[in-house]
């Protein structure tokens, strides 16, 4: 006689396993999608973007006898105003030649766009940064195929050249070129959507710089007064750190700004003063005490590099050299902690009306909670928000969160004063 096994109702071990596994997935199917995919992949793709970098910054590196990639760099003495090195040039006129058959290239004398003023120390010749490095290094012009792209009055969209006017209209036919730099605002304003360039994030900057002014409003595009000095900062506004006062390209590619502790260039370069040192000043690898724990590279919205630069010894300025280096690099880090946001990341509650927001810092990811940060060990680090650089470098307060920011070269930073008076 056959026994038949009655079934109890309930389920079997196996059962159990497979619809939590459903459920498991749903689950983070839902997350996925209502964190933002876009949030996501622009967390993947400029994590990647920036563990690029790093290869080619090792290259550099290695190809340079030992010496880091610097933040900024100023060839106008050592390589002149001729055409050819980094940063020589950015835009040229299609020229025609009696007796000569085609067309012949004649490069622009300017890399500032908007206001030529006929000197090349005020028109950014030979200035540059880590980006126009790698960029022209590696050949990432003719890798990613950029073209060049017209410039000036000449433009098939006039609405376009009376949105963006610029200096660069020398002739009937001028062109920007990324022969000798890597792509700025020039590229994007005519192709918004190009997330190619592995030397900016996917993610787009969040704000203009600053973020608001001394008034508490907002800065916005301002084409009347974008490439011209401003009253205390002689730099051209609107242009990104550090040849600028600061970039003015909100919603495009975002920056990764290098520290400035590896800025490269001499104390002539940096005063303007004929009087001081012409040497460059570069780092060596084995300077750096703690390349696990030194942030080279970090998100911003203001543009290719980030902080001060370190005083120069010997210097009869060094002092105060080392209170602005110091003091620059704070305010860069410093976060405002007071404001409260929507969800579409609308300031609700009154921006503080005490001063200009000198933060540069983008915490584009998340949400607008978390950073990405590139380590000279090569790592790459997702770092929530925070309000100032001790909360990352630690001070008499605390520890912090073991990320060296200023003085590389020593154990710890030893500015004049820390949180709570502590030398």
């Amino acid at each position: 006689m056959k026994h038949h096994r009655q079934h109890d109702g309930g389920f079997t071990l196996t059962e159990v396993m497979v619809v939590i596994s459903i459920i498991a997935i749903l689950v983070a199917m839902v997350l996925y999608v209502t964190s933002g995919f876009g949030d996501s992949d622009a967390f993947v793709r400029s994590k990647n973007h920036l563990r690029q970098i790093n290869q080619w910054s090792q290259g550099y590196t290695n190809s340079h006898d030992g010496r880091i990639l610097p933040s900024q760099f100023d060839r106008l003495n050592e390589d002149g105003s001729e055409v050819g090195s980094v940063a020589s040039r950015k835009a040229y006129d299609l020229a025609s030649v009696p007796g000569q058959a085609g067309d012949v290239v004649q490069w622009i004398e300017n890399n500032n766009r908007y206001n030529m003023q006929g000197d090349p120390v005020l028109d950014l010749i030979g200035r540059g940064t880590w980006a126009d490095i790698l960029w022209v290094e590696n050949g990432l012009n003719n890798k990613l195929g950029l073209p060049d792209i017209k410039i000036g009055s000449h433009m098939t969209d006039s609405s376009y050249y009376s949105q963006y006017p610029d200096s660069w209209a020398g002739g009937d036919r001028s062109y920007r070129s990324y022969k000798y730099a890597a792509p700025d605002r020039a590229y994007y304003e005519q192709f918004s959507s190009w997330e190619q360039n592995p030397l900016r994030s996917v993610a787009a900057n969040s704000w203009n710089y600053p973020r608001w002014d001394d008034n508490g409003d907002q800065v916005d595009y301002d084409k009347t007064r974008v490439g011209l000095p401003g009253a205390t900062d002689f730099r051209p506004a609107g242009l990104a750190f550090p040849a600028g006062s600061g970039a003015w390209q909100q919603n495009m590619p975002g920056f990764f700004a290098a520290n400035n502790f590896f800025d490269s260039r001499s104390e002539q370069d940096y005063s303007g003063d004929l009087n001081r040192s012409s040497v460059d000043r570069e780092w060596a690898e084995g300077q750096i005490h703690a390349p696990s724990r030194s942030m080279y590279l970090v998100d911003s919205f203001a543009g290719e590099t980030i902080g001060g630069t370190p005083a120069f010894l010997g210097s009869p300025s060094y002092q105060s050299q080392l209170q602005n280096y110091y003091q620059d690099t704070m305010d860069s880090f410093s976060v405002p902690g007071d404001l409260i946001y929507d969800v579409d990341r609308n300031i609700l509650s009154d921006r503080p009306n005490d001063g200009v927001c000198l933060q540069e810092v983008d915490f584009r990811y998340n949400g607008g909670a978390s950073c990405l940060m590139l380590f000279l060990d090569g790592h790459v680090a997702q770092e929530d928000a925070w309000s100032t650089v001790w909360e990352l470098e630690g001070s008499n307060l605390g520890p912090g969160r073991n990320i060296r920011i200023m003085d590389l070269d020593k154990r710890k930073a030893t500015p004049p004063l820390q949180p709570g008076g502590a030398p």
